[in-house]
């Protein structure tokens, strides 16, 4: 659901011949277990006796829309605020998670959803005025600060989200992913945060 903005420059002068792939999949846990990756970063994770999630920092799901939509003159949105909207999500509406954990149990209905796969491509459409969305905040801070967009909390509270490093638990951990994890861990990320934060509520 979007790429946090990570010091990979940093990893990658000390790790050169490390790949890094830095995509959207739905199933990047099922894809560790099939070892297509060593180490994933993701937002969502089960518990399982297979992998093991180490937490990173906090994040939240926040809703964006153009600068000029009506719902960004509040300081958050409701949830029967997407009733009548068009909604852009990263796949259909069955494996849609904010979708089937938020709107369908509150018998909500979105005007019509519309799958656009990658997050870049979904910020682009909802500047150009064919819906609204939810997306990680990290994954549209940069956005935020260049494009026409607006992001709010997704109800008063707002709705959190964990992102997490994780691996296999019976692998043997390499070097290379115990400094990528640490790396990610040491990140002061209150300052960045709070930016975000501001962004967020007065964009």
């Amino acid at each position: 659901m979007g790429v946090p903005l990570f010091p990979l420059h940093l990893f990658h002068a000390k790790f050169p011949n490390i790949e890094i792939h830095i995509g959207n999949s739905l199933d990047l846990v099922e894809e560790l277990e099939e070892k297509r990756y060593d180490l994933v970063i993701t937002g969502a994770i089960s518990p399982s006796d297979s992998h093991t999630a180490v937490s990173l920092f906090a994040d939240q799901l926040v809703c964006i829309m153009p600068d000029d939509h009506p719902l960004a003159a509040g300081r958050s949105v409701r949830l029967h605020d997407f009733a009548g909207e068009n909604f852009i999500s990263y796949t259909d509406a069955a494996r849609d998670k904010f979708y089937q954990q938020a709107l369908k149990p509150a018998g909500i209905e979105p005007k019509r959803i519309m799958n656009i796969g990658a997050p870049q491509a979904i910020v682009e459409m909802v500047i150009a005025g064919f819906g609204i969305s939810v997306l990680p905040r990290w994954a549209v801070i940069e956005a935020l600060k260049t494009w026409p967009l607006a992001a709010r909390p997704i109800t008063p509270r707002g709705l959190p989200l964990t992102w997490h490093a994780v691996y296999l638990t019976h692998s043997n951990t390499s070097i290379y992913q115990q400094e990528f994890i640490n790396s990610i861990s040491r990140l002061n990320v209150t300052e960045e945060k709070l930016a975000i934060d501001r962004l967020v509520r007065v964009n």
